[in-house]
């Protein structure tokens, strides 16, 4: 799990990420806002120094060639890393899905992040938050009609509707398997 700093003159922000290779991380295109990205890896507790803790800036960004800022087709952003990540217990690579692999519904898969945990959070959570979340192509198709395409997208839901990824958790992962 990564935790992206965005830094720039028009905004301040975070967005989550993961780590692919030793020097490059996989966010959404809506992240890349800014010119200063540090990338924090193998963080749990981000008021601690933990041990764990990696911080490296971001040196390129790579968008998709068809990155839709309007509708937000094709939001996917490769971060190139100043200096590879030290591999460590904390910090690994997550293992990228096979070409035309598909999830099957009702799959249950993971999110992970810092983002707020409520609509009256002001102060996002110190410590990594997790969810588990069920694989759901039916609820979106419903909810999106028009802008779903289960072709090139994946919907994920909690069944009892009380848990979701929220402000400041773009761009992290959907871990399945």
């Amino acid at each position: 799990m990564a935790l992206l700093k965005i830094r720039s003159e028009n905004y301040n922000g975070e967005c989550g990420g993961f780590l692919v290779s030793k020097n490059f991380v996989i966010t959404a295109a809506h992240c890349g806002k800014g010119r200063n990205i540090t990338v924090y890896l193998g963080a749990h507790n981000l008021n601690k120094k933990e041990k764990s803790q990696q911080w490296i800036r971001v040196q390129k960004m790579f968008p998709h060639k068809k990155y839709n800022k309007m509708t937000l087709e094709n939001d996917i952003l490769l971060l190139q890393l100043q200096h590879k990540a030290r591999l460590t217990k904390a910090v690994k690579p997550i293992r990228l899905p096979k070409p035309r692999c598909r999830v099957k519904k009702g799959t249950i898969c993971n999110v992970a992040g810092w983002g707020d945990t409520s609509v009256k959070s002001h102060f996002p959570p110190a410590t990594l938050q997790q969810v588990d979340l069920r694989v759901n192509d039916t609820a979106c198709q419903k909810r999106f009609a028009r802008e779903y395409d289960p072709c090139t997208m994946m919907c994920a839901d909690d069944p009892q509707g009380l848990k979701t990824p929220f402000k400041g958790d773009s761009g992290g992962p959907l871990v399945c398997d």
